[in-house]
């Protein structure tokens, strides 16, 4: 976004020089072209800004191109007019996309929040509260386009006793793009670097929402050390197409159940940082390239059977945004349900008022499911059923 802005601004400074020219020859048809060149750059980063907090920021920025424009096109008519007509899309600009009042955007810069960590030759972003000796360290996992702000709720309900972190992939947010495929296979390679890299305190409790679902289910496969248990929020399954509306002797078309193309508008303006983040283009190949291998992963997760035997909470959705008719609920609380069931003692629990993402919708309820998860293990561990790795003693 920087880098657009800065070219805005270059060209458009430009296009102004050109047009104070191309102005002396009156009413000329190439001064009205120059014109409306000058005006296309606003427009672009107008709609590269729509529907995130930061375009009255973008509008500042924009507005001291504008000044600079004004002074080179003084006195002539059409440059005069290019200026206003730019004008006009910084007054477009300047409002907030979403009809809040401009009191009411959040001020400040775009930060990082967190710390990185060093994977050879790229970084990962990370943000943990909560205290570094809590005797349990909980990992959230973000689904296809998820942003780690989206989690704020559930880290506000816990940090009080566990170590809670949340980061963003390779190529979303804050971090750099990561070096391999976008798979689930490299996608757990990349947690586990992370989780060496930041030393974070081990067996973890695993949280993975969507496509989250499916990165923690290849990291546990791969270090069952490292995992104390599960909590699985509305996530993927390795059959996220579900035959729907069958007659006889016929087949049942394919309806996608489980996929971040089904938007339910539930993302809360806690998310709109990370909407902005994830919007660049780094962050958009990063998605392009897990829903690329979206099948890929969840052949490989599917070839592992049921995730291993632990502490385990499934969390489904109350209704699939816009079915009306109820059939693809009825049918996503079913898969989900009998994922529940392939998993030795887990529990499984549909959240009333939530959509897809259900822990931006009800963040305390996926908190209650953690701490379920966490006083399981503890109770076991205490009793000396060791089928799983107890955490080290505080």
């Amino acid at each position: 976004m920087k880098r657009s802005i800065t070219q805005c601004i270059t060209r458009s400074q430009g296009m102004a020089t050109v047009s104070v020219r191309q102005s002396r020859t009156r009413f000329s048809s190439q001064a009205l072209k120059l014109t409306e060149a000058l005006v296309e750059p606003a427009a672009t980063v107008l709609r590269a800004a729509q529907a995130t907090v930061w375009s009255k920021v973008v509008a500042k920025v924009l507005a001291t191109a504008q000044a600079k424009i004004q002074a080179k096109a003084k006195a002539t008519t059409w440059a005069r007019a290019s200026a206003t007509t730019l004008a006009m899309a910084l007054a477009i600009l300047a409002l907030p996309a979403k009809a809040e009042s401009i009191d009411q955007i959040p001020q400040g810069p775009l930060v990082p929040t967190g710390r990185y960590a060093d994977l050879t030759g790229y970084r990962l972003h990370y943000d943990c509260t909560g205290p570094e000796d809590a005797p349990v360290t909980v990992m959230l996992e973000s689904g296809i386009g998820g942003a780690i702000q989206g989690w704020d709720g559930v880290k506000a309900a816990l940090e009080s006793d566990y170590r809670v972190c949340a980061y963003d992939r390779g190529g979303y947010g804050w971090s750099d793009p990561g070096p391999g495929a976008r798979s689930v296979d490299e996608l757990a390679f990349e947690l586990h670097e992370l989780v060496l890299r930041a030393q974070f305190r081990t067996p973890m409790v695993m949280v993975g929402h969507s496509f989250g679902g499916f990165v923690i289910r290849e990291f546990a496969e791969r270090w069952p050390e490292l995992t104390l248990g599960f909590v699985f929020v509305d996530a993927s399954l390795t059959d996220t197409l579900v035959r729907i509306g069958a007659k006889d002797g016929e087949p049942a078309p394919l309806h996608p159940v489980n996929t971040n193309a089904i938007r339910d508008g539930s993302v809360s303006d806690l998310n709109a940082g990370g909407g902005f983040l994830n919007s660049r283009r780094k962050a958009i190949f990063a998605q392009m390239g897990e829903f690329q291998y979206f099948s890929d992963s969840a052949a490989r997760v599917e070839a592992h059977g049921p995730p291993p035997i632990r502490p385990t909470v499934v969390l489904a959705r109350e209704a699939v945004a816009g079915d009306d008719s109820g059939v693809l609920t009825e049918h996503w609380i079913v898969a989900q349900r009998a994922f529940a069931e392939s998993i030795r003692g887990a529990t499984f629990m549909r959240v009333e008022g939530a959509g897809h993402n259900v822990h931006v919708d009800r963040p305390i309820a996926v908190a209650e499911a953690i701490r379920t998860v966490i006083g399981r293990a503890q109770s076991a561990c205490a009793s000396g059923q060791l089928w799983f790795p107890c955490p080290p003693s505080s």
